[in-house]
């Protein structure tokens, strides 16, 4: 097995590695940035071969997001850069009143963002729905649980994200198949990889 890491360039190790004349490898891991750039080597000797893995962000709330702002081919990382916003926003909302809006007093907040007993927050609805939804729970000293457009975000105690990690493989047209997912059993560190629904 093979594990290359970066954007572009993975394209250009690939093709490099070709020219040796060693025989590739049973797998080929890469991450999704790199996915454009080895797509476009259209390669028939790659089928099968190359599996990106990457955060599973295709969702429904993705589709939701795109619909609302009439993006069609919204890029799915569009739905991390959402939804870091969305909890940065409410991890300083969160701040208990009268305390100054800093690093460490919004670190502290975010445990007041993914408690499940909390106040459902759903960002595929819409931000005139969400947001004073939130902000009531806040106001009256209660917990939110956002589901942001990745999906849920439970913060685990290093304060990251448990999610879904999706496998696509590359076919011989130079497009991508979700194959597999895994699910992580949040907050636990193990989960297991299932065939792709």
């Amino acid at each position: 097995m093979l594990i290359l890491l970066g954007r572009s360039e993975v394209a250009e190790i690939i093709k490099h590695y070709k020219t040796t004349g060693a025989p590739l490898p049973q797998k080929i891991y890469v991450t999704r940035r790199a996915m454009p750039a080895v797509a476009a080597l259209e390669d028939p000797d790659l089928a099968g071969i190359v599996v990106a893995v990457t955060p599973d962000l295709e969702t429904p709330q993705l589709a939701k997001l795109r619909t609302r702002l009439g993006e069609a081919n919204l890029a799915p990382e569009g739905a991390l850069a959402y939804d870091a916003t969305m909890a940065s926003l409410f991890g300083m909302a969160a701040v208990k009143s009268g305390d100054i809006v800093v690093g460490l007093r919004v670190a502290d907040a975010f445990k007041k963002l993914s408690d499940k007993a909390g106040t459902p927050v759903d960002f595929g609805v819409g931000p005139k729905m969400f947001v004073p939804a939130a902000l009531t729970a806040f106001q009256s000293s209660k917990t939110v649980d956002l589901v942001g457009i990745t999906g849920s975000l439970d913060f685990d105690a290093s304060g990251e994200v448990c999610s879904p990690i999706a496998a696509y493989t590359l076919d011989d047209k130079g497009g991508w198949t979700k194959t597999a997912v895994y699910t992580p059993a949040c907050p636990s560190a193990t989960g297991a990889w299932a065939p792709a629904p």
